[in-house]
């Protein structure tokens, strides 16, 4: 029986290679004669530069930056094995497992230090640079990446905007003038694990400001910030950004790749998924066991829990499984997605993104899920109905 193991990470918890490696060993303690592949996925978010350097025997560089409140850390990029393309993690140093509780405050969280990552792969010569906009804790259009390479935000007075998206209703105009000297003859390819446009009711402050820390005003006040970047960006450089599918990644960090960067927006699964060939591999299996932090609505529009999950169902595959922290679908929208069977760590209804909250062991829950999971079916059936 060949199983097919892929897994996103647990959010704020665990690793994607570190969850595969888990399942792995709950499956094998259980099928000892199973033929268990690991292929550890990600969409954008956390585990995207592990995901892909991993998969294309690249290698990891540890670089200075500052993280979304300006406090000085080490955020890890990546080379992939073709040498020629890097690949950057809004979430290492832009992201929201990077703040306490307390310290999630979108109108002064700035993506200045995943913009000093890009300078960083620039210097050194990379230009095909792939960036992962999930899980971010910020919400500024982009305007600290901006700086991060050299592009200052100003206001009418031609002063340096503050940090964050509680300023950007008062931005005029963008100077060019120091920009990174091969940022426009590079390749920027944003990997988005959303679809949401810039702003208004799906855009990014009222979607995703609430998980990170935005209350009633703040929204309001975010919202009216990236419309005037919008108006900004389409005055100064004739580029309309408020409908760019994917504009919101990231507080609009997508749509301020779009407009500033003259970057690519794509499916950061499909990019993701072409490196590893995922099809490939998915479509040889019997079953196919994935996973994530929380299985929700986000997972039924296209994240890659819910992408691993459409693509054994269109090869075939008769049996899908996912281990999660929480779920917050019902049978009938499990069902939907495709997956067979799911088993959640989180018994109660506490409203997180991962198993912070359940877990002493995260990796030790996730294997004995797994054992309970393997002994509770007739893995023979199984077996022939592939």
């Amino acid at each position: 029986m060949k199983i097919v193991i892929a897994p996103q990470a647990f959010k704020g918890t665990i690793s994607s290679m570190s969850v595969a490696r888990a399942i792995r060993e709950g499956v094998i303690e259980t099928l000892p004669e199973a033929d268990a592949l690991s292929i550890p996925i990600a969409d954008g978010g956390t585990g995207t530069v592990e995901a892909l350097v991993s998969a294309t025997a690249g290698y990891f560089v540890d670089t200075p930056t500052v993280d979304p409140l300006g406090r000085k850390i080490i955020a890890r990029w990546g080379v992939l094995g073709d040498k020629k393309t890097a690949v950057i993690e809004t979430a290492s140093a832009s992201g929201l497992a990077l703040l306490g509780a307390h310290e999630r405050l979108p109108l002064v969280a700035s993506t200045e230090g995943t913009g000093h990552l890009l300078r960083t792969a620039l210097d050194q010569g990379y230009r095909r640079i792939l960036i992962g906009l999930g899980d971010s804790a910020t919400n500024d259009g982009g305007i600290g990446f901006a700086r991060g390479i050299g592009i200052r935000a100003l206001n009418g007075l031609g002063e340096d905007l503050p940090s964050g998206g509680g300023t950007l209703d008062r931005l005029a105009r963008f100077d060019m003038t120091n920009v990174h000297k091969d940022l426009f003859e590079s390749q920027i390819i944003a990997l988005c694990d959303v679809t949401n446009v810039l702003c208004g009711e799906e855009g990014a402050s009222v979607v995703f400001g609430p998980q990170k820390g935005a209350d009633l005003t703040a929204i309001e006040t975010l919202d009216i910030g990236l419309s005037r970047f919008a108006d900004v960006v389409e005055k100064q450089f004739h580029r309309d950004i408020r409908t760019v599918v994917g504009g919101g990644a990231a507080g609009g960090l997508g749509a301020g790749l779009v407009a500033l960067c003259r970057g690519e927006l794509r499916s950061g699964f499909d990019v993701i998924s072409e490196h590893l060939k995922i099809k490939d591999v998915v479509a040889t299996a019997d079953v196919v066991i994935t996973g994530e932090g929380r299985l929700d609505h986000q997972t039924r529009d296209g994240k890659g829990v819910g992408r691993i999950a459409a693509i054994a169902k269109e090869n075939g595959v008769p049996t899908v499984m996912a281990i999660v922290g929480q779920n917050r679908l019902d049978l009938d929208q499990v069902r939907s997605i495709g997956i067979d069977y799911v088993v959640s760590l989180e018994s109660n209804d506490e409203s997180c993104d991962d198993m912070t909250h359940t877990a002493s062991d995260p990796a030790e829950e996730i294997r004995s899920a797994v054992k309970g999971l393997m002994r509770q079916l007739d893995c023979t059936e199984i077996k022939s109905k592939h």
